[in-house]
């Protein structure tokens, strides 16, 4: 799993449906592509239905290095408009992707899962078995 977003609240933009107990939701992030040198990233959120989901990527991380001190660097992307920190491992993985040029969706746990909401978190983590399982394909970042 990934470190906690910190003040920010994107996720009133795209809340996730309600569970009927048939279509479990997840929220999809899509990073703006952006070749420029600059550090501030953009992404947006989509929610679809688990089960009827475009093809998307699942990242697995490391929320921080094992050599990393505990108050490691935090970066700022915006998420939906709204500023919100991320660790650095994470960073540089969004600064890697928004130079791709195709359009991708990812599945990314520290940003798809609303983690100040602890009834979405514990939902949405039952469900990571599904999530990573129904991805076109799985990415392991271990870190530049």
């Amino acid at each position: 799993m990934a470190g906690r977003t910190t003040g920010c609240d994107p996720y009133k933009a795209v809340p996730l449906k309600a569970d009927d107990g048939c279509q479990p939701h997840i929220r999809l992030v899509k990073v703006h592509r952006d070749s420029s040198q600059s550090r501030l990233i953009h992404c947006h959120f989509v929610a679809y239905p688990l089960a009827a989901c475009p093809p998307y990527i699942a990242l697995s991380y490391t929320w921080n290095c094992s050599n990393a001190p505990k108050e490691t660097k935090k970066e700022t992307i915006l998420l939906q408009s709204h500023p919100c920190a991320i660790g650095q491992n994470l960073y540089s993985f969004l600064r890697r992707v928004r130079r791709d040029s195709h359009d991708r969706l990812y599945w990314i746990d520290a940003l798809c899962i609303n983690q100040a909401d602890n009834a979405e978190r514990s939902h949405q983590v039952r469900l990571m078995r599904d999530i990573y399982s129904s991805a076109a394909r799985v990415i392991v970042w271990l870190g530049e």
